[in-house]
């Protein structure tokens, strides 16, 4: 296969049809693939970061942080929200079309006469590839799913692990406890390399704690009792650590929502465990993170108007911390959709509380997986709000924006499918007028 006869909209829709035909491999064979690559992850320090929510915010922080230090750096975080580009980046921009289809090809070469890689494994050796030949100094790689036997944790040898926040989510593969995910989670921590994980769960930390000391690994908590929140605004919040290493410390986190504060300061924790000694780094570190950009999470797109893909009870009960929390002179509106796998009911609960939100409006996402609106309506009417409902997302979210006057704020959530594709429409809008 020649990369020149390949297009990238071929390479593109080959992977999105990858789902139909090849399973989730053992992580030898990713090992395998490494290896026939070149082992391309040898090449660069991985920062790898697990959990169950705040991932990929982490990853941000952490790209952020290290690029301001000077640092030429990769990242792949998933899913995406527009294009499949967006799950490889190089200084926090997303591949160009070449760069991918060359790394499609190559993968896929080295894939013949083995068992085909599956979807997510596929990308994550293109930007092994893609890294190496950028010749990035740090490569932030997010776990897809679980830990133990993700693709990712083929690398051996990470410069340092993060674990994020745990609590129950695809329980069907992971586990129906929370100590069960934690201890998928924490087959990422390796032989004496440091990790440095979110403590506010008990039974997960322990679990946690428990693995790095049998791996005899350098292990640091952090949880909300080592900061408090000093100010907080409609863009984002003052945060001050008042315990740890990192005592008297204040960081400014460009975001709106709550939870935003415990990856901000877990980010910056491990970012300190990591350059241990290096002159300059926690006034970089600081730097980094105040100009933090994170697409979809309680994303401000326009005045007023937020993106959260929040899509399970423990970040649906932060997002209705950060919405309750928002300063807001007017009424505040949901616009919610999910997929039926999730704790729809549990999430409903939380969200028709007494006072949280003033009006729900209702719709679908395009996806096979997708709740329908019916299904949607009748889990709402059950927890006791009326809501609107409006099949067609964009429609809805047009509904929705009429809604709102100056002074309301609007929540899109429940899904990264559901923001990814309203983001689409607020990025194609100025084009239409």
């Amino acid at each position: 296969m020649d990369e020149n006869t390949v297009t990238y909209e071929e390479a593109v829709s080959y992977i999105l049809e990858i789902p139909k035909f090849a399973k989730k491999p053992a992580i030898g064979h990713t090992q395998e693939l490494l290896m026939r690559l070149g082992n391309p992850q040898d090449t660069m320090k991985i920062v790898h970061v697990a959990g169950t929510n705040g991932k990929g915010s982490v990853c941000a922080f952490f790209t952020s942080m290290l690029m301001e230090s000077g640092f030429h750096t990769g990242t792949f975080t998933s899913p995406h929200l527009m294009r499949i580009n967006e799950r490889i980046s190089i200084d926090g921009m997303s591949i160009g079309d070449g760069i991918f289809t060359k790394a499609f090809v190559k993968v896929k070469t080295a894939a013949e006469g083995m068992e085909h890689p599956s979807f997510f494994e596929f990308l994550f050796l293109m930007a092994m590839v893609i890294f190496q030949e950028q010749k990035v100094e740090y490569a932030v790689i997010e776990v897809g799913m679980g830990g133990r036997l993700d693709a990712t944790n083929a690398v051996s040898h990470p410069a340092i692990s993060v674990i994020t926040s745990i609590s129950l989510d695809h329980t069907q593969i992971l586990g129906d406890t929370v100590e069960k995910i934690a201890r998928e989670k924490a087959g990422i921590i390796k032989s004496g390399i440091p990790v440095v994980f979110d403590g506010n769960d008990a039974d997960a930390s322990a679990v946690i704690r428990k693995a790095a000391e049998e791996k005899n690994s350098p292990y640091r908590m952090v949880s909300r009792e080592c900061y408090e929140t000093a100010e907080r605004t409609g863009s984002g919040m003052t945060v001050l650590i008042k315990s740890g290493p990192l005592a008297g410390t204040g960081l400014r986190i460009p975001m709106a929502a709550a939870y935003q504060a415990d990856n901000g300061v877990l980010a910056l924790t491990a970012y300190m465990e990591l350059m241990k000694g290096r002159e300059g780094a926690l006034d970089t570190a600081l730097a980094g993170i105040e100009k933090t950009r994170w697409a979809g999470r309680m994303d401000e797109v326009l005045p007023g108007v937020y993106f959260d893909g929040a899509h399970n009870p423990d970040a649906i009960m932060r997002l209705a911390e950060t919405a309750s929390r928002i300063p807001c002179e007017g009424k505040k509106i949901l616009l919610f959709s999910a997929v039926k796998d999730k704790a729809i009911r549990v999430m409903a609960q939380m969200l028709c509380e007494p006072g949280l939100f003033d009006e729900i409006v209702l719709t679908h996402i395009d996806n096979p997986r997708a709740a329908s609106v019916k299904e949607l309506e009748e889990i709402f009417d059950a927890c006791g709000k009326t809501c609107k409902t409006i099949e067609d997302n964009r429609e809805a979210f047009r509904y929705a924006l009429g809604r709102k006057a100056a002074h309301d704020r609007l929540f899109c959530a429940g899904s990264l499918y559901l923001v990814g594709r309203l983001m689409e429409y607020v990025v194609q809008c100025p084009r239409r007028q």
